[in-house]
């Protein structure tokens, strides 16, 4: 058999079947990827990779059900070593794709970009390697299955640990030190030893300044 003539299998992940629908169009016309299944939800798509081995996910950033984190942590924690590529758009909250990137997505890709911006994500990660935007980053795909930070300069938030950028969106958004330990389960002292990092590594001096930082990189909207 021809292995170099084999298709690359791939599931399309949208809670929109318009979306789903032309995403498969151009996969497969475009892409030469035989797209093996369309699902709406985390729980399906989890479901179908148990079933089918697939070479790609390409799903978009909110599903029926829940977002990209929780798909990305439950292909992790359930040893599924497929690549996952988002489509974001301007629904797409800034901090969740800052978070998918930290938890080690294979490419994102925005809904305005060209289609010539797919297929190179698309082929820069069947490749083994990372698309963001227009930086390519050439760890190995077995990186993603671990949580990591890429420390880069167009990642405003590359500094911060897990925690803090949870605690960082939080206070981005407003919340008093009370509310975000009552959300998080921890005690007030706990978030303002976390918050006293986040402003120290972002170089900003109040929570003013890190509603501010947030708005100007995008990762909030006032």
């Amino acid at each position: 058999m021809n292995t170099e003539n084999v298709r690359k299998k791939a599931i399309i992940a949208s809670s929109e079947r318009l979306i789903s629908s032309a995403l498969r169009s151009l996969l497969e016309n475009n892409l030469e990827l035989d797209v093996v299944g369309e699902v709406i939800s985390v729980y399906e798509a989890l479901n179908l990779l148990a079933k089918t081995p697939v070479d790609l996910v390409i799903t978009e950033s909110v599903l029926a059900d829940q977002n990209i984190i929780s798909l990305l942590h439950k292909v992790r924690e359930q040893h599924f070593n497929v690549p996952v590529v988002v489509i974001a758009g301007k629904e797409s909250s800034p901090l969740v794709l800052q978070q998918a990137r930290a938890n080690g997505v294979g490419a994102i890709v925005y809904k305005q970009q060209p289609l010539e911006i797919l297929k190179m994500a698309v082929n820069v990660v069947l490749a083994g390697k990372h698309y963001y935007a227009d930086t390519v980053f050439t760890q190995p795909l077995a990186s993603q299955i671990m949580t990591v930070v890429i420390p880069d300069e167009q990642d405003p938030l590359w500094a911060l640990s897990k925690r803090e950028r949870e605690i960082f969106g939080l206070l981005a958004h407003g919340l008093q030190n009370s509310k975000i330990a009552i959300k998080l389960s921890i005690s007030p002292r706990t978030v303002e030893t976390h918050r006293a990092r986040i402003v120290k590594k972002l170089h900003v001096n109040s929570n003013a300044e890190l509603i501010l930082f947030a708005v100007r990189n995008g990762l909030t909207t006032l």
